[in-house]
C-alpha cells in the first residue's frame, strides 16, 4: 500500500519556513512492509464541521492519523479557501520507519 510513499531513495522535509528553515534529508526505508498489519485509526472518525463562534461560520475538518496508536500525520479538508484535501506526514513518524 505504500510502497510508493518514497519515489527516490532520499526525502527532503523542508519546516518552520516562517522563522528559520530547517531542512531534513531521510533515507527511505529498507523495509517498506513497516506498514503491513497495522490498524489505522483518526482522532475524528466521523466528518464534522464544527461551527466556529468568533469567525461565525463552520470550521473545516480535519483529523489525526495513527498507526497502532503511533501518531503518523494529519488529514485536512479545505472547502472555503483552498477546496483540497491535504495531508501532513509528523517528521517525528517520518524519522521512525
Amino acid at each position: 500500500m505504500f510502497e510508493n510513499l518514497f519515489c527516490c531513495d532520499w526525502e527532503i522535509v523542508g519546516y518552520d519556513c516562517e522563522k528559520n528553515i530547517k531542512i531534513d534529508v531521510l533515507k527511505k526505508p529498507t523495509n517498506m512492509n513497516y506498514f503491513d498489519n497495522l490498524q489505522l485509526t483518526f482522532t475524528r472518525p466521523e466528518y464534522e464541521e464544527k461551527w466556529n463562534k468568533i469567525k461565525q461560520k463552520n470550521s473545516e475538518y480535519s483529523s489525526i492519523i495513527k498507526l497502532n496508536g503511533a501518531t503518523v500525520g494529519e488529514l485536512q479538508f479545505h472547502k472555503t479557501s483552498r477546496q483540497v484535501i491535504k495531508f501532513r506526514f509528523f517528521s517525528k513518524f517520518l524519522n521512525t520507519i
